[in-house]
């Protein structure tokens, strides 16, 4: 696998046909948009790949960089859509819009959608750090050590996060 190779040696089109599916589905939650995940995505490949020479394959493997690069660029872009008064759970409500369903009738699309909305309200009521490990562990489905990398935490921080995290969306779906 390229993950073991020197940076300078990175087949860089290799990594980005194994990486790109999995930080797209991360940027994707994050931001809640086809177009912007998209382009944030394309962004972040591009800088990984300016800045390859930095990549130090004994320090991490490929996978935990590209996340860390993708975790790094998305808070930046949020921090910038907060800036011009957009928000994350404001992007993440067209959502429900653009989920395809394999329902056939119109009453259990209108149910899926609700559950969906419900989520999403339960989402928001997070603080941001569970936000974050959430979208990285399900939206991306990065393991809890990689996550502790990428935010500076112990893994059984980040599994005691994410426990309690989604004991708040439970109960939270239970209240509706």
């Amino acid at each position: 696998m390229g993950e073991q190779l020197p940076a300078a040696r990175l087949d860089f089109a290799t990594l980005f046909r194994e990486h790109y599916p999995r930080v797209y589905r991360y940027v994707r939650f994050r931001v809640g948009d086809d177009m912007t995940a998209e382009d944030l995505t394309a962004e972040i490949f591009e800088r990984a790949f300016r800045y390859r020479d930095s990549y130090d394959p004994s320090r991490s493997a490929f996978s935990t960089w590209i996340t860390q690069i993708a975790h790094n660029w998305v808070n930046n872009h949020l921090l910038n859509q907060d800036r011009t008064g957009k928000h994350e759970a404001e992007a993440a409500e067209d959502v429900l819009e653009q989920l395809p369903s394999a329902e056939a009738t119109p009453e259990a699309q209108t149910i899926s959608q609700e559950a969906v909305q419900r989520l999403l309200t339960c989402l928001d009521r997070l603080t941001e750090r569970d936000r974050q490990i959430v979208a990285l562990r399900f939206g991306s489905d990065v393991r809890n050590k990689e996550i502790a990398e990428l935010l500076g935490l112990k893994e059984h921080s980040v599994s005691v996060i994410l426990l309690r995290a989604l004991e708040r969306l439970r109960a939270c779906q239970e209240e509706a």
